[in-house]
């Protein structure tokens, strides 16, 4: 509920419940994620149609990409001054399996003006422990009958047009079948 301009200042409160992610998929044509469960989505979009400004939580009871699935993700998403800053939390049972936390600068604006982002700094830091490999590898399209489990850390820095990665990542019993191969 509120103001959501293509011009002047915004306020809107955002609360959606229970979005089924494989209609998200079908939007975004990509419904060979095999994508289900429900996302919730609370927040507040403030500042101009040309610099938005949004803060918000998501919760997502149960996610699965291609019949692999977690039990509960969690977490917050801010939007200012052409950074997304999230910090978001994924648990298999009882137990943390994976966290992404930090900065990506990303241009949005609801007046549709871009900016150019390419040269600011990436501060992004991924985090697993037994995380499902089904799940890291969904938006590979021709990987099928993916098994194991990715474990270690990744920090991410550098510019969006030059990307710094470093560190660890482990698959433990990794498999998996090449479709198009049918390997």
């Amino acid at each position: 509920a509120g103001i959501l301009p293509r011009r002047g200042s915004a306020d809107f409160a955002l609360d959606v419940r229970g979005l089924a992610l494989h209609r998200l998929a079908r939007v975004a044509q990509r419904e060979d994620l095999g994508l289900a469960g429900t996302i919730d989505v609370s927040g507040r979009l403030q500042g101009t149609a040309a610099a938005p400004r949004f803060a918000g939580e998501v919760h997502a009871p149960g996610l699965e990409a291609r019949n692999r699935a977690l039990d509960r993700v969690e977490g917050t998403v801010r939007y200012a001054d052409l950074d997304l800053d999230v910090g978001l939390d994924a648990w298999s049972g009882e137990t943390p399996v994976f966290r992404v936390d930090g900065r990506w600068p990303f241009s949005w604006s609801l007046d549709g003006s871009r900016r150019d982002v390419s040269d600011r700094e990436v501060a992004l830091s991924l985090r697993a422990d037994s995380l499902p490999a089904g799940l890291v590898l969904a938006v590979l399209e021709d990987l099928e009958d993916t098994r194991g489990a990715v474990s270690g850390v990744l920090e991410v820095g550098g510019t969006t047009s030059a990307l710094r990665p470093e560190g660890r990542v482990r698959l433990e019993d990794g498999a998996w079948t090449v479709g198009a191969l049918g390997a």
